[in-house]
């Protein structure tokens, strides 16, 4: 562990911490104060004076990220609900966008002392170390995470090889060339762009593994519950699975966590909800914020590591939720499927599940290499039939060659609307 005091606090130790920290928070709302969330404070009843206590936090109303953008936009240049005054921030930096409109966020140094600090705890899970040569592909430029994500892992103690996007086919050959000088011990990328430059390196004619440290590109759809995030926004560096898996534990010092219902109410550990945070270690926090990911707490209390900090499984973001009639579904559940399929995740699992107005089946489709694994008709009718004893609604497949989907620079579109 990167801080075996803290990660291994007892559960009331914990509470205890974030009680404090709670209080203070309410403090700063009313006294600085803090329109934007004075408001959320008074909609729950709350009155200057009244102590914002863990038992009390469900009074407050969520917060969603559309009510942010539209502080900003009232609110110029960075809206009302930020925590800390534009002269005491020293960065600034979009969100992905992958929701809708961007929004920003701001940070102080404490806030990035805070995300260093929990950075290092998951990075040293993750296997690396202090001096390892790590290659970034994240976007830079105005988008937050990259940047954060470069100057987190130069706390932690590693040289950084950051490329930022990989949109041309001269910034791929530059990346690859820099990463052939220099191999990288472990690449921080989203999958979709480890995709793009594991195909251009095999098409330059390198051997990816010997030549970059670069290994075929198969991630298991399980993958994602590795990590856990409250976005740019909210809290970027959260959390982390560590070998046990079970999902990523939290930094519950630092952030508190509740999984509600659709209707706000919260869900027992156990069970699928939507993620919800409140950052208590910031000077740009949330309150209440609904990262609007469907989550899992996993309900063994502990974990054989050692660490006391509970375990979060993410199942994916709300807006790609796919309905087939009354029933919908993540697109984490087919991946599981297809991923069982040795024909349709090599040498890398590209799929899309296509939303259509008639919802009467589940659409999706998927790359497949024809010479090497035979005709694709029958290669969709076999996974059809998987989804459909898997999921228990009627699926069609659509299968094309390899290179036939989009490699986007960014996140993969693993739902695509028609």
């Amino acid at each position: 562990m990167w801080d075996p005091v803290t990660q291994t606090l007892p559960r009331g130790d914990i509470e205890a911490l974030q009680q404090r920290r709670l209080e203070h928070l309410g403090e700063r709302i009313w006294e600085t104060p803090l329109p934007f969330w004075r408001r959320k404070l008074e909609a729950g009843g709350f009155a200057p004076g009244d102590v914002l206590g863990l038992e009390d936090l469900a009074r407050v109303p969520v917060t969603v990220k559309d009510e942010l953008r539209r502080s900003e936009a009232e609110h110029p240049p960075f809206g009302d609900y930020r925590g800390a005054p534009l002269k005491d921030c020293i960065r600034v930096g979009s969100t992905g966008g992958t929701s809708g409109v961007p929004t920003f966020a701001l940070w102080t140094r404490a806030d990035l002392d805070d995300d260093e600090t929990a950075a290092a705890r998951m990075f040293w899970r993750q296997g690396l170390r202090p001096g390892f040569v790590l290659a970034n592909a994240h976007p830079l430029g105005v988008y937050g995470g990259g940047r954060s994500l470069t100057s987190a892992l130069e706390a932690f103690g590693c040289l950084v090889l950051a490329v930022g996007s990989l949109d041309t086919e001269a910034e791929l050959r530059g990346a690859i060339d820099l990463w052939r000088r220099c191999p990288p011990l472990a690449y921080q990328i989203f999958p979709a762009t480890y995709v793009k430059v594991y195909e251009a390196a095999v098409e330059l004619g390198l051997d990816p593994a010997g030549d970059l440290n670069l290994h075929p590109p198969v991630e298991h759809p399980d993958g994602a519950e590795r990590t856990i995030t409250g976005g740019t926004e909210g809290f970027a560096f959260l959390g982390s699975a560590c070998p046990e898996g079970g999902g990523a534990h939290a930094a519950e010092d630092r952030c508190i966590v509740e999984v509600l219902g659709d209707d706000g109410l919260p869900v027992p550990d156990g069970e699928m909800g939507l993620f919800t945070i409140t950052t208590i270690n910031r000077d740009n926090f949330v309150l209440r914020y609904n990262v609007e990911d469907y989550v899992v707490v996993n309900p063994e209390h502990g974990c054989p590591c050692g660490e006391t900090h509970r375990r979060v499984r993410w199942q994916g973001r709300r807006k790609d939720r796919v309905f087939v009639g009354d029933e919908w579904f993540l697109p984490g559940r087919v991946a599981r499927v297809i991923f069982a399929d040795e024909a349709f995740r090599t040498p890398t699992m590209e799929y899309q599940v296509v939303r259509r107005r008639e919802n009467d089946r589940l659409h999706v489709r998927v790359e497949m290499d024809s010479s090497r694994f035979g005709a694709a008709a029958p290669a969709a009718v076999r996974l059809a039939a998987a989804l459909e004893a898997s999921l228990g609604v009627p699926a069609s497949v659509d299968v094309v060659g390899r290179g036939t989907l989009p490699r986007p620079p960014y996140k993969p579109e693993r739902v695509v609307d028609e």
